[in-house]
Parts: C-alpha cells; structure tokens; sequence
C-alpha cells in the first residue's frame, strides 16, 4: 500500500514538474500581471532568390523556413506571421514584403470559412510583375500552409486582399486581385 501511495505520489510530482516546463503560455502568479503568449512554429515562404534571378522552372519558386514565433495574448497572430515575412537571412532567400508593407487585420471571413482576409493598410514601394506575384505568393502560400495552426482557419483554402478595408482591382498595377487567390496564388474565381 505504501508502495502504491509513492508510485503515485511520485507520478504526480513528476507530471506537475514536466507541465510546469512546456512551452507556450507563461504566467506569473505574483502581483505583477505577465501577459499570456503562445509560441507557434510557422513554415514562411521566401523567394528562391535562384530562380528569381535565372527563371529556371527546374527550380523551386519559393524556400521555406520554420520560425518559432511567440505571440502576445490579444495580438493577430497571422499579422505577426505575415511580419516575419519581412526579414530572411539573405544567404537563405529573399522577401518581396518589405518593411513599408503594413497588415491592419489578417481573419476568416464570416461568410465563408475558406476564405482568408488580408487587409493591408499599405503595401511598400510597389514593383513590377514579378514584385507582386512574389509578392502576393509569398502571403497566400504561409498563410495557406499554417491554416492548420490555428482553430477558426483550418478550412481556409483562398485569401483575398483588401487595401485599407476596400476591394482593390490589383496591388501593384499586374495582377487581378479583385478575386481570391489560392494555394498557387492564382485567382480561384467565384
């Protein structure tokens, strides 16, 4: 019985030792209040600066990189992925999102759940063609390939872009973006 009573004992010490240790959401049970966070691991597209520079179709157009992101409780989680797409090691790849792209709200539409919103409040310096397909390639492809990671886009199979709450006819002069784009950021029609 006291052998049991210890198995116990011990199993339950070491069950409140490892959840104590995970990751994720840190809480300070002091007076102070330490906001919750989540860490993520997001898999970011960059542009195989390779192809972009040759065009070879024997390449990938895009690389990617697993990120370990934390997100602050109450902060849009996709807009903090859609920012880490502004900086890449420039041995690695290169980015079209530039610093001047602001995100004002990143969500599920309420009418369809396969429709992802980004809504920018400003793009950058704009560019030709292949700036805005890159452009819009590298969103469309994070953010359908880590809709998984969270609960309310896990249906998300296009992403349509607004520019400051409005539909746009294009982004940046090139392409229809008047219509969703899907996971080869190609307009899904509709």
């Amino acid at each position: 019985m006291v052998k049991k009573l210890k198995r116990i004992v011990i199993s339950c010490l070491i069950l409140w030792v490892a959840l104590g240790t995970l990751p994720g959401c840190e809480q300070n049970d002091g007076d102070e209040k330490t906001p919750v966070s989540t860490n993520v691991i997001a898999e970011l597209y960059f542009i195989n600066g390779e192809y972009a520079r040759t065009g070879d179709e024997a390449l990938d157009h895009y690389l990617t990189e697993d990120r370990e992101l934390q997100i602050p409780e109450g902060e849009n989680a996709w807009i903090m992925i859609l920012d880490a797409l502004k900086t890449v090691d420039p041995a690695f790849g290169e980015t079209a999102v530039s610093e001047d792209a602001l995100f004002r709200n990143v969500y599920v539409s309420n009418e369809d759940d396969t429709l992802m919103i980004v809504d920018l409040e400003s793009i950058g310096p704009g560019g030709g063609s292949m700036q805005e397909g890159f452009f819009i390639g590298q969103i469309v492809e994070t953010i359908l390939n880590n809709c998984d990671l969270f609960w309310d886009s896990r249906n998300a199979e296009k992403v349509l872009f607004l520019l400051k709450g409005e539909s746009v006819d294009s982004l940046m002069g090139h392409f229809d973006a008047g219509e969703p784009f899907d996971r080869y950021y190609q307009n899904s029609g509709g």
